[in-house]
């Protein structure tokens, strides 16, 4: 009987209809199309050397499952309990902060609506109604 371990990503496969990881265990033990569990919703690809838990089903190596997969140098660090931050591997972030929502980029922000566009770059803003 196997139980969860850690996991270090080595490879991302996102073309069919799960999300599937190539990742190496604690003892370096390699699996391939491990399916990462993401909640609906959200998708993302996570960075390699992202560490993550895998969660072999019935203790079976063939049947791991992937979670988490965060990595530590983009993580965004001293949150306060409640607060929310939708991150990247690029800087960029969508923070909701108590009674605030911030959109970070470092180059540009654009929200579409209905064909209206509001697009922030350069420390100015255009609006196209």
């Amino acid at each position: 009987m196997f139980d969860p371990f850690r996991m270090q990503l080595i490879e991302t496969q996102d073309s069919d209809g799960q999300q599937t990881v190539s990742v190496i265990g604690v003892n370096g033990d390699e699996y391939t199309k491990v399916h990462r569990v993401q909640q609906f919703g959200r998708s993302a690809i996570p960075p390699v050397g992202s560490h993550g838990i895998g969660i072999p089903l019935r203790g079976r190596r063939d049947l791991v499952l992937a979670f988490g997969l965060e990595h530590p140098q983009h993580r965004p660090r001293l949150q306060n309990p409640g607060e929310h931050i939708i991150y990247d591997a690029f800087g960029s972030m969508i923070s909701l902060v108590q009674q605030n929502m911030r959109f970070v980029h470092a180059q540009k922000v654009e929200m579409v609506c209905d064909g209206a566009t509001i697009v922030m770059e350069g420390g100015k803003v255009k609006i196209n109604a």
